[in-house]
Order: C-alpha cells, then structure tokens, then sequence
C-alpha cells in the first residue's frame, strides 16, 4: 500500500513506529457521587506500533486516539471511587494506566506517566454536602425501622392478649403488682383496640378467598399447602403458625 499522502502531508517529520510522544493532558473525571468530578492529570507516552514496517499509521489523529484511550481506561475506576478517595484512586490510576496497552485499532501504544488526582475546594464541599445528607437519610431511616419495630412488638407481643399486656405493664412500671390489678380495665381496653386491626395473616386469607371463591374443600386444602410451602421457605416458624391459625376460618389447616 502506498504512503505517498502520508509522507507528501507530514514530509520528514511524520509520526513513525520508532518516535515516542508525550503529551500532557488535564481533565475532570466523574467520581462515584454524581455531579463531583476529581481533577486528573498526566503524561501520555505514545507511539505508533506499524505491522507492516512501511510507516503508516492506522489512526488520522493517533495523539487523540492516544490520549483518549488513556482517559477511557480511567474512567471506570472513578466512577467507583469517592471523593474523599483521591488519594487512592490516584495510586490505583498510577498502576492501571503505568502499564502499556495498544488502543485498539489504531496502531497506537500508550503509556501514562506522572499521575496527579485532586479534589477542587467547589466540589470537596459538594462531595461533603453529599456525605452530610446521606448521613442524615440514613439516620432518619434507622429511627423509621426502630420505630416499625416497637410497634410491631406492640402488636404482635406486648398487647396481642391480657396476659401478655399485663406482663409487658409489670416489667417497665417496676413490677408494681397493686397499680397494675386497678389497670386491669385499661389493659383490656388497649388488648381489644389492638386486636381489631387485620394481621398479614388475615389478610393473606381474606385475599386467598377473594381471589379463588368457591373452591372444594379439596382444592381449598391445595391451596393453603401451597402458600404455606412458600412460607416455610422465606418466612419463620411463628410467621407459618399464625397463617394455619388464621387458616382454620377458612376450615382448612396444618393437618389438613
């Protein structure tokens, strides 16, 4: 193949496959928090890798193709790096982007040298507004969850009946036996209010009977081992005791 354009455009100072470049090259790189970037820097050392020997490049612009492959390469490990990471992310560039690659139909190798990663004093207080926030939603969900939890023990424990709600009074009132008999009235009260709201495993029949009304006792009974198989395998024994228990409404349960 001829390079007559090659040599007639570039003469005697065209990029060969014995000619080493480099090329410093600056830029923002995206980090794991969106909307902070890292400020990278380095030197691009690259050359031309020409099989055939004749000197033509396989790339019209083998210093771009160059210095974006490199920037390509490091990419990734930004993307998975938080800010507070510069540091780090600037050791593991330094190691990934050190080592030679050819960029991929091109005939270019590259090389990059001099790694420098920062953080500007703009985006550390972004990244750091970010990190307060998260702190904050995350707190906000640990006190939902703790919230959810009281009121399922409320529920589910404490007030399920009078004996329970008596024992759960005692133990937080310091076991004052002779308060706890004048509240007995109160306990019942709350026992009952409680008691009127629909448990999952209520509602799970409820929904199993509006779903599939009129089935034989046979099918009936088919259906609940089903759902009660499901339920041995991702919930707990009390959770596939309470859905047989509310089952009996529906005249099947755990023996059939």
């Amino acid at each position: 193949m001829s390079t007559t354009w090659w040599r007639a455009l570039h003469g005697p100072g065209r990029t060969t496959a014995s000619e080493h470049h480099r090329t410093p090259f600056a830029a923002a790189l995206p980090s794991a928090v969106s909307g902070v970037d890292f400020r990278v820097s380095w030197t691009v050392l690259w050359w031309l890798d020409v099989g055939d020997g004749d000197g033509e490049p396989d790339h019209a612009a083998p210093e771009s193709a160059a210095l974006n492959g490199v920037y390509q390469r490091a990419l990734p490990l930004g993307a998975a790096s938080a800010p507070r990471h510069a540091e780090l992310l600037r050791h593991q560039l330094a190691d990934q982007l050190g080592r030679t690659r050819a960029i991929e139909e091109t005939g270019v190798r590259v090389q990059a040298h001099d790694v420098r990663v920062e953080l500007t004093a703009e985006h550390a207080a972004l990244a750091e507004r970010h990190a307060e926030l998260l702190g904050r939603r995350g707190l906000r969900d640990a006190e939902r969850e703790l919230e959810a939890a009281e009121i399922r023990h409320l529920g589910e424990h404490a007030l399920a009946d009078e004996r329970s709600a008596l024992l759960w009074w005692l133990h937080h009132n310091g076991n004052d036996v002779a308060r706890a008999a004048s509240l007995l009235d109160d306990l019942r009260s709350l026992v009952r209010v409680v008691g009127e709201g629909e448990d999952w495993a209520t509602a799970l029949v409820t929904a199993l009977e509006a779903a599939a009304p009129g089935l034989s006792d046979h099918r009936r009974w088919g259906l609940h081992q089903q759902v009660r198989k499901v339920l041995e395998v991702y919930a707990d024994p009390v959770a596939v005791a309470r859905f047989d228990a509310c089952a009996v409404r529906w005249d099947v349960g755990a023996a059939g």
